[in-house]
């Protein structure tokens, strides 16, 4: 009798052992996979701050364009000017060498 109890405690004793084994490993994948959802997050956030960067430089590059084409203006309407006063100095040169 005490030595099918003591059968009995072993039995439970090694399937208590076993039931461990499996909850130690089902614990390590899931450290394993918070550890991946943490890498994930971590470039989650980096992408994130990346997007930010990029949309501020899309602004300035933006704003950038907006002064050149500007400028790109204001020197063509300059260019158009001089273009005129040196065709008026031409035909006044012309016009004194007759």
């Amino acid at each position: 009798m005490i030595e099918d109890a003591d059968q009995q405690i072993k039995e439970i004793q090694e399937q208590v052992e076993k039931i461990n084994a499996a909850l130690q490993e089902r614990q390590n994948v899931i450290n394993d996979q918070i550890a991946e959802l943490n890498v994930i997050r971590q470039k989650k956030i980096t992408l994130d701050k990346q997007i930010q960067l990029q949309e501020s430089q899309i602004i300035d590059l933006k704003r950038h364009i907006e002064r050149y084409d500007a400028d790109i203006e204001r020197l063509t309407h300059d260019k158009e000017v001089l273009i005129e006063r040196l065709n008026d100095l031409s035909q006044s040169v012309a016009q004194k060498n007759r």
